[in-house]
């Protein structure tokens, strides 16, 4: 189903990511009363801690960034299907700490944005394969990102104010 995300423009995107870092730490700035720390491994209601959240958006925009790298290096590579299917990314065991869940968002939103930048225009419509079929455009897998970081950013704050 189209959304908002599937009008972004390359550079709306980098914005977006790029933000990200400093819209984590307003999520976390909501609660002034307590420490982040106090509360980022707490799970709420819907399974899944602050630090989940995080870690698992730094690892969906690193999957993504490869996906996306991918789709421009080779014209015959296939990418995971957690590029179309956030159902599909899963992750083997939880980051330790919010630290480290933010250090590697971070890194991520960096490295993605750079590479969204440095794409020309003629290559935003190269396709690659997905895992279990279809096909994607790097265009979309951009977008994805940005979908994927508001998305988590959303689930994140609404946590942090469930959990204080």
């Amino acid at each position: 189903m189209p959304d908002q995300y599937d009008q972004l423009a390359p550079d709306a995107v980098a914005t977006t990511l790029r933000s990200l870092p400093r819209r984590i730490g307003g999520a976390f700035g909501q609660v002034t009363e307590r420490p982040a720390s106090e509360y980022a491994e707490t799970i709420g209601a819907a399974g899944r801690s602050p630090v989940d959240v995080v870690s698992d958006l730094g690892r969906s925009l690193a999957l993504l960034d490869r996906a996306l790298e991918q789709t421009l290096l080779h014209d015959d590579a296939t990418v995971h299907e957690g590029v179309v299917n956030r159902d599909a990314r899963s992750w083997p065991e939880r980051l330790g700490s919010l630290t480290d869940a933010r250090e590697l968002t971070d890194d991520a939103v960096t490295t993605m944005a750079d590479r969204i930048d440095s794409v020309p225009a003629a290559d935003w419509s190269r396709t690659v394969g997905v895992a279990g079929g279809g096909e994607i455009d790097a265009m979309s897998i951009a977008q994805e990102a940005a979908r994927t970081a508001i998305t988590s950013l959303r689930e994140l704050e609404a946590l942090v104010v469930e959990l204080n």
